[in-house]
């Protein structure tokens, strides 16, 4: 069965929606959702933000799931020019950085990498070719934090090499990697590299890995300035979900004929 791994509801909103809903369940604070693509049941893994969340989230997949093919989607921050807002991102491998403080005299060490799969390259380039996606293939890089400013994604791209940053990525390719399972990572820009976002003040909105509401309004209410950045990142958001949910639609599809005709 193929495992389909994001944060946030609102990543893959529309993706779910034109699916057929079998059951939704929690395992312990993970939230699944069995759904059918085509008659044929795939699971999707709603990890919470974070890397905690989502290393939580996969090792309770593996665990009770049989799983034969992993996929990690949702919202990806840009990291260099050209990488615009509703592109997507495939990456050829991911890495970990626990210490991404940016300054001249600090070097950006990464701790960890892994290789992702590679098979489906010609495919991911045929369906955003069908669809007019625009798609960028190279790594991605997982961080501890949110990371607000254009000049800390530009020191952290420069000095990384990576394209997009994101927050759970590797800590789910390393459990496919350690498992043997195929991974492939997927995700769409959600803002570049030059997106200045007003929102440190929005540290302490989170509950579990998901966006508290009553906090997000009292920090609001308290950071007036700050809902013009909000309004944009809405926006933006909904045109990364967009181009999530156009390629899962054919993609999930390619993969699960790709994994039959080799059963």
């Amino acid at each position: 069965m193929i495992a389909i791994f994001f944060a946030l509801k609102n990543e893959i909103t529309s993706f779910k929606r034109s699916l057929n809903t079998l059951e939704d369940f929690k395992i312990e604070n993970t939230q699944f959702y069995k759904v059918t693509v085509d008659e044929i049941p795939v699971l999707l893994v709603q990890t919470g933000m974070g890397i905690k969340n989502s290393k939580s989230a996969v090792d309770i997949t593996v665990e009770n799931f049989e799983i034969d093919t992993i996929i990690s989607t949702g919202f990806t921050g840009g990291l260099e020019d050209g990488v615009e807002v509703g592109d997507l991102l495939y990456a050829n491998s991911v890495l970990y950085a626990n210490d991404v403080k940016e300054s001249k005299e600090h070097k950006l060490f990464v701790d960890k990498k892994v290789q992702c799969c590679n098979d489906y390259e010609t495919v991911i380039k045929t369906v955003c070719d069908d669809l007019q996606l625009i798609v960028h293939f190279g790594d991605a890089i997982t961080v501890n934090n949110i990371i607000y400013n254009s000049s800390h994604k530009k020191w952290l791209g420069i000095n990384s090499a990576a394209k997009v940053v994101d927050m759970e990525t590797f800590a789910i390719a390393e459990t496919a990697a350690a498992k043997r399972i195929p991974f492939i990572s997927v995700r769409a820009v959600s803002d570049d590299v030059n997106s200045d976002l007003n929102l440190e003040k929005f540290g302490d909105i989170m509950d579990g890995g998901e966006v508290n509401i009553k906090k997000t309004g009292l920090a609001v209410a308290k950071n007036l300035s700050s809902i013009p950045d909000l309004l944009k990142l809405r926006k933006q958001a909904i045109v990364a979900s967009s181009s999530i949910s156009k390629f899962l639609s054919s993609f999930v599809r390619k993969v699960l004929e790709s994994n039959l005709s080799s059963s």
